[in-house]
């Protein structure tokens, strides 16, 4: 993403300006706010931030299933022999079988 130097806001110019700023974010704009000549900081609106952190986690589990899929030797674990393997006790390991018969 290239950034425009117009979209580069002081803290100074922040804090006067906030609320045309956040406005201006709400619609779309991004701005790159500095300290000291420095980014430090990015004013977006709240549907893109949510839009980057939905593209996040797609990612993550984007790559984790890749690297489930590179290392898959086809071998597979019983359920059971895991919860023993860890050494839990069926109170620990249960899934919520017992809350539902409560009911």
């Amino acid at each position: 993403m290239m950034i425009d130097h117009r979209d580069v806001v002081g803290v100074t110019e922040l804090s006067n300006s906030s609320s045309r700023l956040v406005a201006a974010a709400a619609d779309g704009r991004y701005f790159i706010i500095s300290k000291n000549n420095r980014p430090t900081a990015a004013l977006v609106g709240i549907e893109r931030l949510q839009e980057l952190e939905d593209r996040e986690e797609n990612i993550a589990l984007l790559a984790l299933a890749l690297t489930r899929m590179a290392t898959d030797n086809g071998n597979r674990t019983e359920l059971r022999d895991f919860i023993d393997e860890l050494g839990l006790t069926d109170e620990v390991a249960a899934l919520g079988d017992d809350e539902d018969e409560d009911a």
